[in-house]
């Protein structure tokens, strides 16, 4: 008997054993705001764990903290590569690497054939057209990242940050359940699709003024806010928030993560003031004049680059306290001579 390879998921990187364990609460907040891609090279990968302890206190375990059947979310950037004795680019020699930008999702699951807990991941890539076949949708790991024809995981460095957020996990609101997740998951499906068909233009295009970051931050935005806006104003769930019970609580909290995510990337530059506008006519869907793209190119420069985006997000995730999940792996798969890994950059982190 034969059978045909078309992808493969490495097992070592996908297990809940930790390479690197952080628990000091400054050593991780210099971790997610610069230090995730330290230390880059060929045939290499990374877990870290950070999770902040207070001194005299003993760390959760990693299936404690991420017990089977969790769901959680998932920041993914990655950076780029170049040959080796190559000529220089303009963006080679100013030291900029714009990479890429997703949102998705993670969820633990017991391994089908070892028994082991391990990740299993899926991304929700906003996509505009491209040559490379890869289109505005769902994916997971195996196919976006160990496709052997066009899997990323060969050639450049990728991170994967997973996210314990306590405010995303299931309430009881007056005998229902309110998943957040799914209502994630919805806008970003919704965003995904529109990339797919150009929202009715037939092709999503990618500009200067153009970025996954802007259209994923708006769909993870949405999200949220229409569940706030559904919810928090009926008078049953006003009553119920005055309860005080462990999911009001968590509820309120909810709310303040929603105003703070607003504040963040409207303030960042993310996203504009009327994002929802955006979230209905995204970006990559447009088709502005020459004026219009060069303003939206100027408003955008901080989001050109995801890696802004990607610090930001994991550096308020430290400051709330959130346990964080990285893989980091580095042209893992096979050798393959004189391609140099590059790590994402921006403006402000070279």
């Amino acid at each position: 008997r034969s059978f045909l390879v078309k992808s493969v998921e490495p097992r070592l990187p996908l297990l809940l054993r930790p390479t690197v364990k952080i628990n000091d609460r400054q050593e991780i907040r210099e971790y997610a705001a610069r230090k995730v891609f330290d230390g880059i090279r060929p045939a290499m990968y990374r877990t870290t764990l950070c999770e902040q302890v207070e001194p005299g206190k003993k760390a959760a375990g990693s299936q404690q903290l991420w017990p089977i059947g969790s769901r959680h979310l998932l920041i993914h950037l990655f950076g780029w590569r170049k040959v080796e004795g190559s000529k220089a680019g303009f963006m080679d020699i100013i030291n900029l690497v714009t990479g890429h930008f997703a949102f998705g999702f993670a969820t633990v699951v017991q391994d089908r054939f070892t028994g082991e807990p391990r990740w299993d991941i899926e991304y929700k890539q906003v996509y505009g057209h491209n040559r490379d076949e890869v289109v505005s949708g769902s994916m997971k790991w195996h196919a976006y990242m160990g496709n052997l024809r066009r899997g990323w995981m060969y050639s450049i460095p990728v991170a994967d940050t997973i996210l314990d957020i306590p405010e995303l996990r299931p309430y009881q609101i007056s005998g229902r359940k309110i998943r957040p997740m799914r209502g994630l998951e919805r806008e970003l499906e919704k965003m995904m699709a529109l990339y797919r068909i150009g929202a009715g233009t037939g092709c999503s295009m990618v500009r200067p003024d153009v970025s996954c970051v802007q259209d994923s931050h708006c769909a993870l935005y949405a999200g949220l806010d229409r569940l706030a806006g559904d919810f928090s104003k009926k008078p049953e769930t006003i009553a119920w928030l005055k309860t005080g019970t462990d999911d009001a609580v968590r509820f309120k909290q909810l709310l303040e993560l929603a105003r703070d995510i607003e504040n963040s990337i409207t303030r960042f530059g993310i996203a504009q003031g009327n994002w929802r506008k955006f979230a209905e006519s995204p970006f990559g869907t447009r088709n502005p004049d020459k004026v219009a793209a060069l303003i939206n190119t100027m408003i955008s420069l901080q989001t050109m680059f995801p890696r802004a985006a990607h610090d930001h997000l994991l550096s308020m995730a430290a400051q709330r306290q959130y346990p964080m999940w990285t893989i980091l792996t580095c042209q893992i798969g096979g050798v393959l001579p004189k391609l140099i890994p590059q790590k994402p950059t921006s403006v402000l982190r070279k």
